[in-house]
């Protein structure tokens, strides 16, 4: 009797270990939740952003060379063409293990016989990338990733992989800014009326970029802010969401290096400017009183 009732046990805590284990590695499939692809025709150039389910590790390998994680976009030249000449180019996220600090773009065809091409064509270019936590950004010029796009609208496929097994795939389209930037509201140091700062001040001043009825302050990008006439970037890379104005909705509260702003002594105002994720340019500008100048 005895027996039989630890070897009951026995049958169920392997099935826990068993149902344990595969959520544990249901939770450790990696691919992207969300990304946009952003044409500026100001600069001539493209915009990615992914945003993936935990941070990639674009370092580790297999046995069979492989990256633990990584991604590919495939570039769309002429959609009736056979595979693989329907592809302009190919974004290699793949061999960032071997590049550390950059992206490499290839031609499809022809096959180029370095092995870490991937059976993919020459390098047509290289460009740096930016990871904060989770949030992949770079920026293309056109004219590496395509010969026939015009007007920055091209067609484009992207495709995640845990150590070379595909977890995600979408066809998408670039989208389009004309660089010209929307109103919002912003609030420098909030919850001071009068807005005073003190330029010599050694230390970090918040912004809040405000929420209203026609934006939603989440919808900002943090890694584009700059603020003031030295264009400062966001200390932490990143801000967090708090109601700063009472008004019931959650704004978005950045900071930056008072040094890094360019704010100088009798300034009256400073100006705040980003992107969405969608691509959107837009900036806000607050009244400002300097003090501690004499």
């Amino acid at each position: 009797m005895k027996a039989r009732f630890f070897g009951v046990l026995i049958v169920q805590f392997v099935a826990l270990v068993f149902v344990f284990a595969s959520v544990e590695a249901a939770q450790q499939v990696f691919l992207f939740v969300s990304e946009s692809a952003v044409f500026d025709a100001t600069t001539q150039q493209v915009m990615f952003t992914i945003e993936f389910n935990q941070v990639p590790d674009f370092s580790s390998v297999d046995s069979f060379g492989r990256q633990a994680n990584s991604f590919q976009y495939f570039i769309v030249s002429d959609p009736n063409r056979p595979y693989p000449a329907n592809f302009a180019a190919i974004i290699r996220g793949e061999e960032i293990h071997h590049t550390q600090s950059e992206i490499r773009i290839r031609n499809a065809t022809p096959s180029d016989p370095d092995p870490a091409a991937g059976g993919w064509g020459a390098i047509r270019g290289t460009v740096p990338y930016r990871l904060n936590g989770n949030v992949l950004t770079f920026s293309v010029p056109l004219q590496v990733l395509s010969d026939q796009s015009r007007g920055g609208t091209f067609e484009y496929q992207l495709e995640s992989y845990h150590f070379g097994t595909s977890t995600k795939f979408v066809e998408s389209r670039a989208t389009q800014s004309d660089g010209t930037p929307g109103t919002i509201r912003i609030d420098i140091n909030p919850g001071n009326s009068a807005n005073t700062i003190n330029p010599r001040n050694q230390g970090v001043i918040p912004v809040a970029i405000l929420t209203t009825p026609n934006f939603k302050a989440s919808t900002i990008a943090p890694l584009s802010v700059r603020f003031g006439p030295g264009q400062a970037r966001e200390v932490h890379g990143k801000g967090h969401m708090e109601d700063v104005d009472g008004d019931g909705d959650r704004d978005l509260v950045l900071h930056f290096h008072m040094q890094e702003t360019g704010i100088e002594c009798g300034a009256t105002s400073a100006i705040l400017s980003a992107r969405t994720v969608e691509g959107q340019s837009i900036s806000g500008k607050d009244t400002i009183k300097t003090v501690g100048c004499k």
